[in-house]
């Protein structure tokens, strides 16, 4: 929290960002700059960096310090998706190209950036990318840096068991018993675990094609996302 040495904004998860194979991010560094938030925060509020990485939060004045101000809000934030939109409209409107290559592994983010770009007419084809995994299925992702093996080898039970009962979860209207059991592996949060289809952009009990099964949770303070 209130960290000095931040840069700027990079669009909400590096992972999904055109960076995979290269040495840097696209990082704002000013102009009206959307960004993840958590917290209350009304317009008007200086932000700074939160204790969650990649998201910011309120600046409360007494801990005001130079070079903890990311920005100053233009408006009272609730949603993480609206950021995201506008971040990736200014990185395009700087970059020109034909394809934008966008990772599976935060789906959310690929179907929402894709319905933006098809509702302004963009010519950019979005290119979906398999979510590239370890040997034991966890997901790669910057952020598994940060976990010790003991934790990496909790996450490879989670999403191994998941996916041998992606069916059942699926149907299942009480996620109780998939919920416990992905506690009693190590996780000590869950912020969701849900079926969505794809083309309806809905929760759904109907095992499909277009059905992904969505999870986030909590391992070692360390939040992870995978779907499916």
């Amino acid at each position: 929290y209130a960290q000095t040495d931040v840069a700027g904004v990079v669009s909400t998860n590096p992972a999904y960002i055109m960076n995979a194979g290269t040495d840097g991010l696209p990082v704002a560094l000013q102009g009206r700059v959307p960004c993840r938030v958590v917290g209350t925060i009304a317009k008007g509020d200086l932000v700074t960096s939160s204790n969650t990485a990649g998201v910011a939060t309120r600046l409360a004045p007494e801990d005001w310090r130079p070079g903890a101000v990311i920005g100053k809000s233009l408006q009272d934030f609730d949603s993480e998706t609206e950021g995201v939109i506008e971040v990736v409209k200014r990185l395009l409107s700087r970059i020109k190209t034909n394809y934008l290559f966008l990772g599976k592994k935060d789906y959310q983010q690929l179907i929402i950036i894709k319905k933006y770009l098809e509702s302004i007419d963009s010519k950019i084809k979005v290119i979906p990318c398999d979510t590239i995994r370890a040997k034991n299925g966890v997901a790669l992702s910057s952020r598994n840096k940060l976990l010790d093996q003991k934790s990496l080898n909790v996450a490879g039970e989670i999403i191994n068991f998941l996916k041998k009962n992606k069916k059942q979860i699926i149907k299942s209207k009480n996620n109780s018993l998939f919920l416990n059991k992905i506690k009693e592996f190590g996780a000590k949060k869950i912020d969701y675990l849900s079926a969505f289809n794809l083309k309806q952009l809905k929760k759904t009990n109907k095992p499909s094609l277009n059905t992904r099964v969505f999870i986030a949770y909590h391992l070692n303070g360390i939040r992870l996302i995978d779907n499916f």
